[in-house]
């Protein structure tokens, strides 16, 4: 055979009795062998990973064409859900009720299922495998960086575990005076008004707050504030939405809007540099923050690069701003819109404050009404409306499985006003989060922080930062909502008042 004479050849050849024309003829059999073999494997597995790939697809499209779903637009499918700000939380809200607990949705050709039902919802969050995001946060790596919220699979838990010791109940306690002392700037900020648009000015309160714990940029910096890129950034994913083309990563990369997300992004990592070499100089480093717990962990553990540091950095900057703003101003709104229940917030403070001089750790623990309060405001108006993840293995409901590789998005938002699980829903009721209440709640019907293995990591400092900020403002105003002011809700990653104007009166 040809085999069997190439190899007598080369026989020849090594025992040195083969021709000149023979040894030519050898190499170019040996040149063929090593490159055309390993080509021949790589091909070989480039399509049997193309057809697992495509396997995995058509299970999923055999799914989604057996679920109902709202009208598919050409190749674009459902993307225009994402495009306008305002129509998207009515769509999110009108989901389940038109087309029951699990929806069809297509993203070009990406088959998505909408999941409404929290038994549901459990059985994919709680899995301690299904802890992959898809390619939607893939969008916001850019905006994010490569951090904790963005990350999946062993990487995330790697840096999960690395970064948890520092939200420990009581490293946070050391918080409580920041906090205390930026929603005075609130209050001092609000003497003489009477009418505010207070979303500005719990942005610039919270801002001051991530800044200091997060960077450990203390309260009067007012300098390097200014100069931070973290108090105007924003994200780019719904512009790419609303240019579906732009969702390819090959056609983006060459556009304008590439261009402005890949310079705002150096801004943010050169300004995380900076802040992390002074961090590293200095001797005198009295008041611990996050980025001092990170820097610990890398020299103590060798776990972090400094890319890693400032990724991480850039994630809690941008992911903790517009979502605890969110939350305090939405509870303020409620507060102000329901002066009964204001009132007994605040004589539930003046109960606290009896006891205790001053806002600490034990005293925010005995705000329970007023905890009741921000619950149930996360639940009308949770600060993250959307999430989504990507199953890595196939999950078993009730009436159907879901196959590996599908794309799964959750509406907390929608969740929240379920029905059967919050009756009334559309009222504002806080004592659905009373003790006796809330033991009766399904915990999967109210998910304001995710829940499972990825619940956000830093509830329990957000808790602390929204009871200080809305109990500080309440302790000195009556707050009202005037007469002729209508709430207005925009998405942009985070759920958002487009204009959000409140009464301010002294307290007596």
């Amino acid at each position: 055979s040809l085999h069997e004479s190439q190899f007598s050849l080369l026989y020849q050849s090594v025992s040195k009795s083969a021709t000149s024309g023979e040894i030519h003829f050898i190499r170019m059999t040996m040149t063929h062998f090593l490159f055309s073999y390993p080509v021949m494997v790589l091909l070989t597995v480039m399509v049997t990973l193309g057809l697992l790939k495509l396997k995995c697809w058509l299970r999923c499209v055999y799914l989604v064409s057996r679920l109902p779903g709202p009208p598919v637009t050409s190749l674009v499918g459902n993307t225009t859900i994402l495009t306008t700000t305002t129509e998207t939380i009515k769509t999110f809200l009108s989901l389940s009720k038109l087309y029951g607990p699990l929806v069809r949705l297509w993203v070009c050709l990406v088959p998505f299922v909408v999941v409404n039902n929290p038994s549901d919802i459990k059985a994919i969050m709680a899995n301690a495998n299904q802890t992959h995001k898809n390619f939607l946060y893939t969008l916001l790596d850019k905006f994010f960086g490569h951090g904790i919220l963005t990350s999946s699979g062993a990487k995330w838990k790697h840096d999960r575990k690395l970064i948890e010791p520092f939200f420990h109940r009581m490293t946070l306690n050391s918080f409580i005076t920041t906090f205390a002392e930026s929603s005075e700037l609130v209050v001092d900020g609000l003497q003489d008004k009477s009418e505010v648009k207070i979303t500005d000015l719990i942005n610039i309160c919270v801002r001051g707050i991530l800044h200091h714990t997060m960077m450990g940029i203390p309260l009067s910096d007012h300098e390097t504030k200014l100069r931070s890129p973290f108090v105007t950034g924003h994200p780019f994913i719904i512009s790419r939405f609303q240019r579906p083309l732009y969702l390819i990563e090959n056609l983006y990369r060459f556009s304008s809007l590439s261009n402005n997300e890949t310079q705002q992004q150096t801004s943010f990592k050169e300004f995380a540099r900076e802040i992390l070499d002074k961090r590293r100089r200095s001797e005198n480093n009295l008041e611990w923050c996050l980025l001092d717990h990170l820097i610990r962990v890398a020299n103590t553990t060798g776990e972090f690069t400094d890319e890693d540091i400032v990724d991480q950095i850039c994630t809690f900057m941008l992911s903790g701003q517009d979502t605890i703003a969110g939350a305090v101003t939405f509870t303020l709104y409620n507060l102000a819109k329901h002066p009964e229940t204001q009132q007994k917030v605040v004589e539930e403070l003046e109960t606290v404050f009896n006891k205790h001089s001053f806002i600490s750790l034990r005293s925010l623990n005995e705000m329970v009404y007023l905890q009741q309060c921000i619950n149930e405001s996360l639940r009308l108006f949770p600060s993250i409306p959307l999430i989504s993840k990507k199953l890595v293995e196939d999950v078993q409901l009730e009436n159907c499985t879901l196959p590996a590789g599908l794309n799964i998005l959750i509406l907390p938002i929608a969740v929240h006003r379920l029905e059967e699980y919050h009756p009334d829903p559309e009222n504002f009721n806080p004592d659905r989060f009373s003790r006796g209440n809330v033991k009766a709640l399904h915990p999967y019907s109210f998910i304001p922080f995710s829940a499972g293995p990825r619940n956000c990591i830093g509830y329990k400092l957000a808790y602390m930062e929204i009871k200080t900020i809305i109990a500080t403002i309440l302790r000195h105003y009556v707050i009202s909502v005037p007469s002729d002011h209508e709430l207005e809700l925009s998405y942009k990653v985070v759920l958002r008042a487009k204009r959000m104007v409140m009464t301010f009166k002294p307290r007596l």
